[in-house]
């Protein structure tokens, strides 16, 4: 199972990813090529590798009103 975001909006990593690219309280984002953008991190995947590197990663919207649950796709 994978985490559908959005570009445009910001998340935060409940799960951590199956290779442990992304870990629980990461702050990430998906740009608009596709690329996954991490702050703590300082850095970013690139659109063919981000897959891989987001599986099994459950992830949290961060919104204005706080924290809502993403949409698993």
């Amino acid at each position: 199972m994978t985490t559908k975001m959005e570009f445009g909006k910001r998340y935060i990593v409940t799960k951590a990813s199956k290779d442990r690219t992304f870990q629980v309280g990461d702050h990430i984002h998906v740009e608009e090529d596709g690329s996954v953008v991490c702050r703590e991190a300082l850095g970013w995947i690139i659109p063919s590798e981000a897959q891989e590197a987001i599986e099994g990663m459950e992830v949290q919207e961060i919104t204005p009103k706080g924290l809502t649950k993403a949409e698993n796709g």
